[in-house]
């Protein structure tokens, strides 16, 4: 039922989401949903914490064993092309959760986004404000993206580029005013779209590819491209308390 209902927000977009809509998609009659979900609000719950455990693994697998600008890199391309893969279940990670299960899922989102940064060494009580710019900055550029913004002709990968350049200088200021981050000297590097499911370290060239080059000590804990419906289990990402 969910798998079903995700599909049809990515095709329609979660406001025209209908039980009516659902059981056509399925063949059945919309009373015979209720033996399944408790109404409309229980079905785009359940959509909403499964797109945004969904979001958390793609960032995590891409993230795994990177530190510093090169996680940051890695965790931005990623966020970017998940909302362009995924144009309507994409708004339903930023809606604020709704069960205890979409509660756990964004938990385990902002926990990934946690430890990406961590390299940077940001003091305790600067970290929710650091995950909060990071956050606030990507979702304001890909919502516009996704929702045509840029209609100038200049490509917006460049954009996207200086705007993850300045991501990383803020953060590496934020750890050296703690007195623990070095100071970096490492090239710019730049960070197209790369589909959902691309290891982190391709060093691919082509067009939509990740542009990366790193190594890893162990093979990311997801070795199959992510999927939808992903399992409705966090159980391994680490905990944290989600951004109010």
């Amino acid at each position: 039922m969910t798998e079903v209902a995700g599909d049809l927000v990515d095709r329609h977009g979660a406001e025209a989401l209908t039980l009516a809509l659902v059981a056509k998609e399925v063949g059945v009659a919309t009373p015979s949903l209720y033996k399944h979900v408790g109404g409309l609000d229980d079905l785009r719950s359940r959509v909403s914490a499964a797109a945004t455990i969904q979001l958390s693994k793609a960032l995590a697998e891409a993230t795994v064993g990177l530190a510093g600008r090169d996680a940051l890199v890695a965790l931005a391309s990623t966020y970017r092309s998940y909302a362009a893969e995924h144009p309507g279940l994409y708004p339903l990670t930023q809606v604020a959760p709704t069960s205890e299960d979409h509660q756990q899922a964004a938990s385990g989102t902002m926990a990934v986004v946690a430890a990406a940064l961590n390299d940077y060494a940001i003091d305790r009580e600067r970290r929710t404000d650091a995950i909060r710019m990071v956050r606030a900055a990507l979702h304001g550029f890909v919502d516009l993206e996704c929702r045509g913004g840029f209609g100038l002709p200049e490509d917006p990968t460049s954009s996207f580029d200086l705007l993850v350049d300045a991501l990383d200088e803020a953060l590496g200021r934020l750890g050296r005013r703690s007195g623990q981050y070095p100071t970096r000297s490492s090239p710019s590097r730049h960070c197209s779209p790369t589909p959902v499911g691309t290891p982190a370290d391709s060093s691919s060239s082509q067009s939509g590819g990740a542009c990366i080059t790193n190594s890893r000590s162990q093979p990311p804990p997801w070795s199959a491209q992510i999927t939808w419906p992903p399992p409705q289990s966090l159980d391994s990402l680490p905990s944290t308390n989600p951004d109010g």
